[in-house]
């Protein structure tokens, strides 16, 4: 630690050139072929009804089963974007997840910094950072980078949070948990264990006063997320897709409970 505080000049540009080197390799020849062959087939769905909504102005185009877009919609609403104003590109479809991780991991930097020091911030921008398969991953526009920088996000508020005392930081923090219901299916997950651990903290608060503040915080937020979702779900149709997958993914789910308990402990002939 002495080691930063004594050169924090050297140390800065030193940071800085490591942040662009990360950089560089996550956009060097980003429309290349990855070496994973998952990463090639699984992208591809990240944009698939944004490209047919700009091109045939229909999210479906096509009428049939595959809609990937029912389960992982955020992602192609940030591609309709980006092909609406720069066109259809494999650049351009990787080029946005890949900002994004790189500003998630700025944020996990800062993270580590603030709750372990420089040091402890620096390794783990480095463990992580130049990670071979996350930085496969990164150069790529598979759903899981939406994953990690909304993660990221969240823990550094939440650390904020812990730092400042900030009982308004619990609105953000409630507002955008409700954002994994646009990522994936299975972000519902890190929605409700999010809920459930902040809900924790908020009822361990030996504050009266202070405790209504954060619940309320919570709360509020949680529900203009859920209405920011559902609005845009809404206004973009794209819920004509979200809709029956979810009920068939509840008709499924029954099936496979039904068949897992048994109706009777004993068989008896």
């Amino acid at each position: 630690m002495n080691l930063f505080t004594k050169h924090k000049t050297l140390f800065k540009i030193f940071l800085g050139l490591f942040f662009l080197y990360l950089f560089f390799l996550r956009t060097y020849h980003v429309g290349a072929d990855s070496s994973y062959l998952h990463i090639l087939i699984e992208e591809r769905a990240s944009g698939y009804n944004a490209r047919n909504k700009v091109l045939f102005d229909d999210w479906d185009s096509g009428g049939g089963t595959y809609q990937p877009m029912a389960y992982m919609p955020l992602a192609n609403l940030i591609l309709y974007g980006v092909f609406k104003f720069f066109s259809i590109g494999i650049l351009q479809l990787r080029l946005p997840f890949v900002i994004l991780t790189c500003i998630a991991l700025v944020l996990f930097y800062l993270l580590l910094k603030r709750r372990y020091g420089t040091s402890y911030g620096l390794l783990g921008l480095a463990l992580l950072g130049l990670s071979y398969p996350m930085v496969e991953w990164n150069r790529s526009s598979l759903n899981e980078n939406l994953f990690l920088f909304f993660i990221v996000l969240i823990l550094y508020l939440y650390q904020r949070m812990i730092d400042e005392g900030k009982p308004k930081y619990y609105f953000w923090l409630g507002l955008l948990l409700t954002i994994f219901i646009l990522i994936k299916v299975s972000g519902l997950l890190f929605m409700l264990l999010g809920l459930v651990f902040l809900s924790r903290r908020i009822f361990s608060e030996k504050d009266r006063y202070l405790k209504k503040r954060e619940f309320i915080n919570l709360l509020s937020g949680f529900i203009s997320g859920v209405v920011i979702c559902f609005g845009i779900l809404f206004f973009t149709e794209i819920y004509k897709y979200v809709v029956p997958f979810y009920r068939m993914l509840s008709e499924t789910s029954a099936v496979w409970r039904n068949d897992a308990i048994p109706r009777r402990i004993f068989y008896i002939k």
